[in-house]
């Protein structure tokens, strides 16, 4: 029978500018074992015992050198499925709202771009991104829906 395990985080972030929401996404290196050259958001594994957030918040530091202003966790996770260890994924989704646009990429990524929802929506590749890219747009433009986020203090 699959095990279902929560090994790996997503997290989606963002910078409020004069002209509306850009979005964090980066080019893999081509070195990568998995996806090499596709566009993406942060993404990690978690280290032993690692909270969920925790991991988050390291990621994007790790993987941008971005000082985060605001982080939330978001209510809904992604999924996927590993066939060679017959594990089925559950992916947590945090936001971040970055200080800044300075982005200092670690090796794993080769090229980022901020870009406004439609540009950053069509440049991800994988379909599940995609989908949390629309969710986190909705609740950053209705703040009724934003209001039910929990932040998460750093």
């Amino acid at each position: 029978m699959s095990e279902v395990v929560t090994d790996y985080i997503e997290c989606i972030v963002y910078f409020k500018s004069e002209d509306g929401y850009k979005f964090l996404v980066m080019k893999r290196s081509n070195y990568t074992k998995v996806y090499p050259g596709i566009w993406q958001i942060v993404t990690g594994r978690h280290e032993k015992n690692e909270l969920s957030a925790d991991c988050a918040i390291r990621e994007v530091r790790e993987e941008t050198g971005l000082k985060i202003k605001r982080f939330f966790a978001f209510p809904k996770v992604s999924s996927f499925y590993t066939y060679h260890n017959d594990k089925i994924n559950l992916v947590p989704l945090f936001i971040a709202e970055s200080e800044d646009m300075s982005v200092k990429l670690s090796d794993e990524h080769t090229e980022y771009k901020w870009l406004g929802f439609d540009d950053a929506y069509n440049k991800i590749f994988l379909f599940t991104q995609k989908e949390m890219l629309q969710y986190v747009n909705l609740f950053l433009n209705n703040n009724e829906y934003f209001k039910t986020l929990t932040e998460i203090k750093l």
